[in-house]
């Protein structure tokens, strides 16, 4: 029995190749942000003091293209996700200079109606570049498969720039349409993570010093899901 299950492998892996050996996915969708890169990000309200403040994400679309080359999949994705809301961070922590007052209540309020007016109409662009792996599972007309991979991430928003890591997995099933084209669905769960969020003693040294905090800081992580339609060529 094992050495059916093991020849029904073998000889399943050996189509997949055959089917995939040169291929090539375009298509886009929509993309849900289960978590934001700007949450619990600094925001200065005067010279002496800051609160901590969430840039909220709302549903996002995206493009994008998969070069199969066998098992390997190499991925390219363009998001964009605008800005929802801007709210204070669950912590409610407040960052101000030693010896100094809390800001009053109508400053605070102030500060993040400016923000909510400042992000308005404004989009966080999230580009992945990946390799990875794809496994048809089975080759008649419906094609399911499975995949994962890893790469580079770049986020974009208020004209800077960061870098990052990319891990997505997810699957998909491709149905059969001519000899060489295929058409299906695609969904893939994704975890961003960039740089190092700057700490709540960064935050307060970076405020004695007078250093201004216009462009916000969103190195974090943001987990995502994704669900397109893709178009296929695939010898």
């Amino acid at each position: 029995m094992k050495k059916v299950l093991i020849l029904s492998l073998v000889f399943t892996l050996f189509s997949v190749n055959v089917f995939a050996k040169l291929g090539l996915s375009i298509g886009g969708g929509g993309a849900y942000p289960l978590s934001s890169f700007g949450d619990n990000t600094l925001l200065k309200l005067n010279d002496t003091s800051g609160i901590m403040v969430d840039y909220k994400n709302g549903i996002g679309y995206f493009g994008g293209a998969d070069v199969l080359l066998g098992f390997l999949e190499l991925s390219y994705r363009y998001n964009s996700f605008g800005f929802s809301d801007v709210t204070r961070s669950p912590s409610g922590k407040i960052i101000k200079l030693p010896g100094t007052d809390d800001p009053a209540a109508s400053v605070i309020d102030s500060a993040l109606k400016a923000e909510r007016d400042k992000m308005d109409g404004k989009n966080l662009t999230l580009q992945t570049i990946d390799a990875g792996v794809r496994f048809y599972l089975v080759e008649l007309v419906v094609h399911p498969y499975l995949g994962a991979g890893t790469g580079l991430a770049i986020i974009s928003v208020l004209d800077e720039k960061s870098y990052g890591a990319h891990v997505y997995a997810g699957g998909g099933i491709d149905f059969k349409v001519a000899p060489f084209m295929l058409i299906g669905i695609q969904a893939r769960y994704n975890i961003a993570i960039m740089q190092k969020k700057t700490s709540l003693e960064e935050g307060a040294a970076k405020i004695a010093e007078g250093a201004s905090f216009e462009a916000k800081d969103f190195a974090s992580y943001m987990n995502y899901v994704s669900g397109n339609l893709m178009l296929t060529l695939a010898f």
